[in-house]
């Protein structure tokens, strides 16, 4: 068992519809960034469907996912944790 799914994490990949259906991960769920900013109770109520108790922002080359990361955090007033090049800092 992989330590996302010990942890209940789901990962969310923040790229457009079109390119998630060309090309997507095994057990990730689409929800485009635009979509997240226009309306965060979608990322709320996903994570809530899942019972995820964490989230990864996934994208195709990082610039979405941090955006996402960066908006996530300030919408719930928390801390969260950037993944680059499973290189893992955080930042409060």
């Amino acid at each position: 068992m992989s330590s996302l799914q010990k942890q209940s994490a789901i990962i969310v990949d923040v790229r457009p519809e079109v390119q998630f259906k060309i090309c997507s991960l095994p057990q990730t769920f689409n929800l485009p960034l635009k979509k997240i900013k226009k309306n965060p109770d979608l990322l709320s109520d996903l994570i809530k469907e899942q019972n995820a108790s964490e989230v990864v922002f996934l994208c195709r080359k990082g610039n979405d996912s941090q955006t996402a990361t960066v908006f996530w955090k300030d919408f719930t007033k928390g801390i969260v944790f950037f993944i680059f090049l499973n290189h893992f800092f955080s930042e409060s």
